[in-house]
């Protein structure tokens, strides 16, 4: 360092300037536009012969290939300035990782001479790596927050001036002069205004040139940036010229100020063509190596079809053909013809168009044939691909499922999953829509009038669909009798307004319940029917018998659904007769499962008391049937009663000695539930019974509407899983403390016997729950119809209503989510209550939670309740327009005029 210093101090070792030089200088801040990107940096004349008497390393690199050409001195120099301030300006051009390297090492290079002694090299070495950041830092910063080009032309040409003013040698041997430089630079009049004009009128070149061509210019990027270069190279070519003649004080010559202005206007073409060249081939081989090494991720060259991709985008069609040429391998690659191709997991049809082809990108390739799938871009692949946007009109086909921003790192935007969107936006109706008993009355007509108007609003917002119960007491209040008219009209109302239908087959009641104000119970002779198919023919064996001795009137209890099985699949079958012909409209068929149509116990429904949130609730086991159900089970687990008793340590007990718990509240209160084998044993049974209801009840459902020929075929099946969330646990930071978990426990989703509670691995508890819906799933990807839980509570934060309550239902919904996943299923949503769409803390909760390209959301798709809440309300009309625009992958922007 000592050595680098001394050197300033040195008069024979600095260059001297030419007179006109210095003149020039003094007028336009010593030449310190030489570095500026856009062209700027020529505005001074090549150096003279005396100014190379001391090299940079770039410099040198150049005249080591110039010199063997160029014989004169004066054109050589010319020539060799020109090349490495083309080299610099390329670097300056190149956008991603390899332009901002480049600047900062040219820069460098461009300052350190290898005739210096090795400290002098060091030190301009470094002075000019920090100059590049900090040009390089300018440019970004400035792009991306000012958008006024004079604006913008002032900030960069006083940042570029600064930094050369600023990183020189000087700096430690005498900072009086580097401030002073620092004055007349930035302070410079005649500097700001030719900094404004060349921003000005360049990017005003290039907004015509681009309007011209019908913005071809800003989709290509290379042409683009050529375009640009041009446009600056010749305004500041051109201005350069000018000034340089009125500070010599010569007349004007146009005939110079031309040439001028062409030559430097080529040579920034080239620069920023060559740039926006070297940025698109480092950018797509980095990415290339970095992600192919694991088979997730293949880019190509789009070359035709730019338009029939963005159609594709906009949903205006299923399919694109376009003609890509592959990144990445070695050499050029042949042009090749892609189809793509949206297709879903119950699909495995493709386009005719695929035979035409070279490549096919999908989702599933799984599903295809063995021709198919060779054509495939990855032929090995089973689920989701995604499309993604690149830079200088690349794209990339990926199986990767990661969050936007590790995209953006890469050089991608709008990822697209090739599939018919999977993440989906529905609204729930009103339980009722006016009185079916008086569909003429004057309340009718104002419900039905309203019902519309929501309908409309509802459309206009971009929401998918439309949920309704089907209530089963309205539809067969007899038991060989069927009454749809109402659900006709509610049908037609729906799909008239272009929206999809979401028929609930709702074999629960409405009314007593939480969000009930219509009262619908299911069909009064179903009990009897179930009765009298039981031993002792009382009606309260087949209800849920609750440990206060209540019975529910709800549902008809679990463990008689074998009883009841004709009845539910009787309606589904009448129902699919019904509304064969609006199959194309419903989107989802959900089988209601247990009271509120939810898959559980009614153990803190209205017929117990005390029992409600945030209690543990009332164990339901306590009937005829269940208590029988619990005797088969452990007796078939254990080999014989006496083989029972020994299990649970009680000596000679009999059969009829195996029941529920005959004290609940000290039953939990000691820990039974999970300490005690039998507590184990009745909670497994409990549970399982819950499992094997939903498994037969879903299975009619399966094998009804997913037969090859059934009207239904490929339509899904879904059905709600609650969540319960108090008395979960509370949670500081990233640690849980887990409360008893009962009230989960007593509405039989979750046992104590696995220990599962604990680790996400083992899913919370909720694997064999979710497993069911698993096994119900088509064996072969579109070959019947895929079977969806929705989770119940995706709104809520973690810690409502106080600690106390020990309420964690955005954790719940997050383990229920990371566990559907793993079993590769799709899981839908479902907001808690209606009163809390008026919050943005809860639409941005359940927002979240999906499985969206920016985000590590779980599930894919949502329906809020009710529909008037939803369209009616100034917060929830914003929220959701936020969550529908991102599903849409568009750019991340607000759009006007679609409910807002």
């Amino acid at each position: 360092m000592s050595e680098w210093l001394s050197e300033k101090a040195n008069p024979e070792q600095v260059p001297k300037a030419a007179p006109e030089k210095l003149d020039i200088d003094r007028f336009i801040g010593n030449g310190n536009f030489r570095d500026n990107a856009f062209a700027v940096s020529l505005l001074t004349p090549p150096p003279t012969s005396a100014e190379h008497s001391r090299k940079s390393y770039l410099e040198t690199a150049v005249n080591s290939l110039t010199s063997n050409l160029i014989s004169d001195e004066e054109q050589l120099n010319t020539v060799n300035h020109y090349a490495t301030e083309f080299i610099k300006t390329t670097a300056l051009f190149t956008p991603g990782k390899v332009g901002v390297f480049g600047t900062v090492a040219l820069q460098g290079l461009g300052q350190a001479s290898p005739t210096d002694a090795l400290g002098a090299q060091a030190g301009d070495m470094a002075l000019g790596m920090a100059k590049g950041g900090v040009m390089r830092g300018a440019f970004s910063v400035v792009g991306k927050n000012f958008s006024f080009a004079p604006t913008k032309g002032i900030l960069i040409g006083t940042s570029v001036r600064a930094a050369d003013a600023f990183f020189q040698r000087d700096l430690f041997t005498d900072p009086s002069a580097v401030r002073k430089r620092l004055g007349q630079e930035l302070l410079n009049p005649q500097a700001l205004v030719l900094d404004a004009a060349v921003f000005g009128l360049g990017e005003g070149l290039f907004g015509l040139g681009n309007k011209a061509t019908a913005g071809a210019l800003a989709r290509n990027k290379i042409l683009g940036s050529m375009s640009m270069g041009a446009s600056f190279g010749m305004v500041g070519g051109g201005t350069g010229e000018i000034i340089r003649q009125q500070t010599a004080g010569e007349d004007l010559d146009v005939v110079a100020v031309v040439k001028s202005s062409l030559l430097q206007g080529s040579i920034d073409a080239l620069a920023g063509g060559l740039g926006g060249k070297v940025g698109e081939l480092s950018l797509s081989r980095a990415t290339n190596i970095e992600r192919a090494t694991n088979g997730q991720v293949k880019e190509y060259k789009l070359t035709s079809g730019r338009e029939a991709l963005e159609a594709f985008r906009r949903n205006e069609s299923d399919t694109a053909t376009v003609l890509v040429r592959a990144l990445g391998a070695p050499g050029e690659q042949p042009i090749q013809r892609m189809l793509v191709q949206r297709m879903d997991s119950t699909e495995a049809k493709l386009s005719p168009l695929a035979k035409t082809v070279d490549l096919i990108a999908s989702c599933h390739p799984e599903n295809l044939s063995a021709a198919e799938r060779a054509k495939h871009v990855f032929p090995e692949a089973t689920g989701r691909v995604w499309l993604l946007n690149g830079a200088v009109d690349t794209i990339a086909i990926s199986t990767e499922h990661v969050p936007m921003s590790v995209w953006r790192n890469g050089g991608y935007r709008d990822p697209l999953r090739l599939d018919f969107g999977q993440t989906t936006i529905n609204v729930m109706s009103p339980l009722l829509v006016g009185d079916p008993a008086n569909p003429k009355g004057v309340e009718s007509v104002e419900a039905w009038k309203q019902f519309d108007a929501d309908l409309k609003l509802a459309k206009q917002a971009g929401i998918d669909g439309v949920s309704t119960d089907v209530w089963w007491g309205l539809v067969q209040p007899t038991e060989k009798k069927f009454n749809w008219s109402y659900y006709d009209k509610l049908s037609e109302h729906i799909t008239k307004a272009q929206l999809k239908w979401v028929p609930i087959l709702s074999f629960h009641s409405c009314g007593g319940n939480v969000g009930d104000n219509v009262n619908v119970p299911i069909p009064e002779w179903i009990w009897k029917k179930a009765a009298d198919r039981t031993v002792s023919g009382k009606i309260d064996a087949v209800k849920f018998v609750s440990e206060q001795g209540n019975a529910s009137n709800e549902f008809v209890s679990f463990w008689a659904t074998p009883l009841v099985l004709d009845s539910y699949a009787g309606l589904m079958r009448n129902f699919q007769t019904q509304y064969a012909k609006l199959a194309p409209q419903i989107s989802e068929v959900n089988v209601s499962l247990g009271p509120s149509g939810e898959l559980r116990y009614p153990s803190y429904n209205s017929h117990d008391q005390g029992t409600g949130w945030p209690t543990r609730g009332a164990n339901q086991g306590y009937s005829e049937l269940a208590k029988e159900a619990f005797r088969d089970y452990v007796v078939a687990r254990y080999g014989s009663t006496e083989a029972v008793g020994k299990a649970w340590g009680i000596e000679n007990l009999t059969r009829e000695a195996i029941l529920p718990p005959s004290n609940p509240s000290d039953f939990f209160g000691r820990n039974h539930h999970k300490t005690m084998q039998y507590g184990r044993d009745y909670f497994d049974c409990y549970s399982q019974s819950l499992i094997n209801h939903g498994r037969t009840m879903l299975g009619a459902a399966v094998n009804i509407f997913g037969a090859q020929e059934a009207p239904f075929h490929g339509i899904e099946i879904a059905a709600k899983i609650p969540g319960v969330h108090w008395r979960v646990g509370s949670r500081a930071g990233d640690s849980i403390t887990f409360g008893d978990r009962l009230a989960e426990l007593n509405a039989g989703l979750i046992r104590t016997s696995r220990n599962d509670w604990f680790s996400d691995d083992a899913g919370r508890g909720y694997r064999p729950i979710l497993a069911m819906f698993k096994e119900l799933n088509p064996i072969v990807p579109g070959r019947g119809s895929r079977v969806v839980p929705v989770f119940t509570a995706v709104e809520m934060p973690d810690g409502v209503d106080g600690p106390s309550v020990q309420s964690l239902p955005n954790t719940l919904a997050k383990w229920v989510g990371m566990e559907a996943r793993r079993q590769g299923l799709t899981i839908r949503g479902e907001n808690a209550l209606s009163g809390n769409l008026g919050s943005s803390n809860n639409w941005n909760i359940a927002h979240a939670l999906l499985d969206l390209p920016n985000q590590p959301g779980y599930y894919n798709g949502i329906t809020f309740l009710r529909m008037s809440d939803v369209v009616n309300n100034a917060v929830a009309r914003a929220e959701l327009a936020e969550i529908i625009y991102a599903i849409r992958a568009l750019e991340p922007q607000r759009k006007t005029g679609t409910g807002n």
